[in-house]
């Protein structure tokens, strides 16, 4: 067994300490969830400390989320310490619940009175990239929040949760200064 003198909490600060402290910019992706919630407090803590705020936060609205979801995300993207980008724009999500249509379009302008709530106010609406895929927009929308290559995107999961998540974060791909990362960019607009 290998074990730290410093708690998770300790640890969790000073390595995102080192990403902001190595980053032009730090963009925080979140959910909504638990672990998402828990990177955003550590990531406002450090942002607070190195005065780097606004902190950038990002979250890609899939139309059809927990309406307490919805609640909770706006409270964040409206705090004046962050700078949102919040997007509510059409894509293609996969269709789970059809033999027939393997995708739905979620935000589809077209189907505007069937949408699971409204969009915000402060979202933004229209897609500034070529991808209309979750995992192609969740990968890539970060290029179009930042006008710096040397930027990182935060993502808080437990991947113990999932083998596909524990095997993203230890398949030893991403190293930065010696740590294992979950993904690096070979070239901007790529993952």
């Amino acid at each position: 067994m290998f074990y730290k003198e410093n708690n998770v909490f300790d640890e969790a600060l000073e390595r995102i300490k080192l990403i902001f402290d190595t980053h032009d910019d730090v963009i925080v992706s979140m959910s909504g969830g638990k672990d998402s919630t828990i990177l955003f407090h550590l990531a406002l803590m450090v942002a607070t400390e190195k005065n780097r705020l606004p902190l950038n936060v990002f979250w890609l609205d899939q139309e059809a989320e927990w309406q307490h979801t919805v609640d909770y995300m706006n409270s964040i993207m409206r705090m004046p310490e962050v700078k949102p980008y919040w997007y509510q724009i059409p894509f293609d999500f996969t269709n789970s619940l059809s033999a027939q249509k393997n995708f739905v379009r979620l935000w589809d302008p077209a189907e505007k009175d069937k949408w699971i709530h409204p969009q915000s106010d402060i979202s933004i609406k229209e897609n500034p990239s070529k991808y209309n895929r979750f995992h192609d927009l969740a990968d890539n929308l970060h290029d179009y929040m930042t006008d710096s290559d040397n930027y990182a995107v935060l993502v808080g999961l437990r991947y113990i949760e999932s083998r596909a998540r524990r095997f993203v974060t230890m398949s030893g791909k991403g190293m930065f200064r010696g740590e294992t990362w979950a993904k690096k960019r070979t070239k901007r607009g790529q993952t």
